[in-house]
């Protein structure tokens, strides 16, 4: 670094509710496909599945600063062995609900706010400096 140049911080920001959903998507599609029936494999995909999609509410919720939250009863076996595809089609209808709920408590602040999906990237040292204010690279 060059002397007196002023350092730049930045603030970033993943949204980590929008990436663990995706992916919990991208298992229950493979689980549900027709060459993974009756296999380990489908098992294994799902149980994958279902635990991203708890992530992701977990993230949600943490960014809502949500303290509490209780779930109804979703007959989801609790060995982990035992899940499949269709208990995946009650776990996310369970995310979704419970996203829908609080968006509502929320006064839509998540859904019209770009909440699920907003990834954030700012230059937030020294104050007042903009991106612009970035010299260009001279290697």
């Amino acid at each position: 670094m060059k002397k007196n140049k002023k350092p730049l911080i930045f603030r970033t920001f993943i949204n980590s509710y929008h990436y663990l959903y995706q992916d919990a998507e991208y298992f229950r599609n493979l689980a549900h496909r027709k060459e993974y029936k009756d296999q380990f494999d489908q098992v294994q995909f799902s149980r994958t599945a279902i635990l991203l999609y708890v992530l992701s509410l977990e993230a949600l919720i943490n960014k809502s600063k949500e303290k509490e939250l209780v779930f109804r009863n979703t007959k989801i076996p609790k060995d982990p062995y035992s899940i499949l595809p269709e208990h995946l089609d009650t776990a996310i209808k369970v995310v979704d609900d419970i996203i829908e709920k609080l968006d509502n408590l929320l006064d839509g602040k998540i859904s019209k706010g770009g909440m699920l999906s907003k990834d954030t990237f700012e230059l937030i040292y020294p104050p007042g400096a903009k991106f612009s204010d970035i010299p260009p690279d001279d290697t």
